[in-house]
């Protein structure tokens, strides 16, 4: 393995060598290359702004952004996504043709501590290189592509900058993944929007070979897991740090030469409630797309890349946050829920297990042999936490298990909050979102931020 090196920005390539200088926005016909490195070298990302040419039918002098990444030791280094292409479409506002190359920032190293409650490790460490090239479009936006490189993957994200007065939507998204024609994939289907769905309970598709087209003809799911043809390389490509002025994305159905491409939510999910393309003001920053990297899928189970993307919490004080075991009657009997006895026995067998907390999941306001205060003051006796099941909907479900209707007004839901607290409960489940359209992100969001 190499020694530590910083993030290195590579040279312009000219057709016939390299030209040991900066990239420096030139002559259309030269390609523009950047790169970063993870500090032991061991992950590559490389960003490339090229003209498409009539290649792949593409006007020329038109520059569009692409990028690849490689991954292993110098003595086993494979390229594990081909070049992909990047870029956005925004009402309006061309950031995928045309773009010129701005600036580049100065490569940094990133060095974070952080504890997690819970979750693989507690003591986690976020080890990376950055780097931020800038590019501007034809109408003058700033476009700016932040590559990341850390020993257990890689990432990229968009920021846009300028100034409008009105809020914009993103039209499509050009993100994609294009995977050795040879490698397997696992990959879960995309739902049919249904009564109960999408929920991300389909099974996964097994070693499947690249270009298999989805059953459902929906899509993906994130994550997808992959290996390379000797299985010396695993990845697996999903996102982070997704955000209220986004969507929950998936990949294309029927990848093209082998690029899965990003996909938009469908139309019909959350009733056909919320817009499909999510809107926003600028400045505005896209989720990562991320790829883990490993030799093994153990490095991919141990993995911390997707929280050390994230944000940190906003909670200052978590100690009040305590994850737990959880004796759970609905898994074995759906009914038990509405059965105060059938409650008091988990809470029992909680209390015997040493476990934490039960779970009284859906319709427990319903409840016969007793009511949920009963169960309570039993959980209490027996020194057991309480969780309570919730429907998320309103609009965007049609589910009727109760309660329902206090979580998707935010009157209503600090009110609900509030009784909880006042009652002893310890958390709460909330179910059946149906939907991973900006509206119910942003729902996802609010009922965090309230709780």
């Amino acid at each position: 393995m190499k020694s530590e090196i910083s993030p290195t920005l590579l040279t312009t390539v000219i057709t016939g060598g390299w030209v040991l200088a900066a990239a420096t926005p030139t002559a259309l016909a030269q390609t523009q290359t950047w790169s970063v490195f993870s500090p032991m070298g061991h992950t590559q990302l490389t960003l490339r702004l090229a003209d498409p040419g009539e290649a792949t039918g593409q006007p020329t002098g038109l520059d569009r952004l692409y990028f690849r990444v490689e991954h292993g030791p110098d003595d086993h280094r494979a390229t594990v996504i081909k070049e992909s292409p990047l870029g956005l479409l925004l009402t309006g506002e061309n950031l995928l043709d045309g773009l010129r190359f701005s600036r580049a920032g100065m490569p940094a190293l990133v060095t974070e501590r952080y504890t997690m409650p819970h979750g693989k490790r507690r003591n986690c460490v976020n080890y990376a290189n950055r780097l931020e090239v800038f590019f501007v479009s034809q109408g003058g936006l700033e476009l700016v592509v932040e590559l990341r490189a850390a020993a257990d993957g890689v990432a990229l994200r968009y920021r846009v900058n300028g100034d409008l007065d009105t809020p914009v939507q993103l039209e499509s998204e050009s993100t994609g993944f294009a995977l050795p024609g040879d490698a397997r994939l696992w990959l879960a289907p995309s739902d049919t929007p249904t009564t109960y769905a999408p929920a991300y309970e389909t099974y996964y598709e097994n070693e499947i070979p690249v270009g298999t087209p989805s059953p459902t003809g929906r899509g993906w799911s994130f994550p997808v897991l992959f290996r390379t043809a000797d299985s010396a390389h695993w990845g697996l490509i999903t996102e982070a740090n997704l955000d209220r002025n986004s969507f929950g994305a998936r990949l294309a159905g029927e990848p093209t030469d082998g690029v899965y491409r990003i996909r938009f939510p469908e139309p019909e999910e959350g009733l056909g409630t919320g817009d499909l393309k999510p809107t926003f003001r600028l400045p505005w920053t896209s989720p990562w797309r991320v790829i883990l990297l490993g030799d093994t899928p153990e490095d991919i189970v141990e993995s911390t890349l997707v929280n050390d993307l994230s944000e940190p919490s906003r909670v200052a004080d978590t100690s009040w946050i305590k994850p737990g075991r959880v004796a759970w009657s609905w898994w074995s009997d759906q009914p038990s829920p509405r059965d105060g006895a059938k409650q008091k026995q988990f809470v029992d067998l909680a209390a015997e297990m040493g476990w934490e907390y039960i779970l009284v999941d859906a319709n427990w306001t319903i409840m016969d042999n007793g009511n949920i205060h009963d169960v309570i003051r039993h959980a209490k006796e027996k020194g057991v936490g309480v969780l309570l099941w919730y429907n998320s909907g309103g609009p965007h479900n049609e589910v009727t298990e109760k309660p329902r209707g206090t979580m998707a007004n935010r009157a209503t839901r600090r009110f609900e909050f509030d009784l909880l607290k006042q009652w002893g409960v310890k958390g709460v489940k909330v179910d059946f979102f149906q939907s991973d359209k900006q509206n119910v992100i942003q729902l996802y969001q609010d009922i965090l931020q309230d709780a």
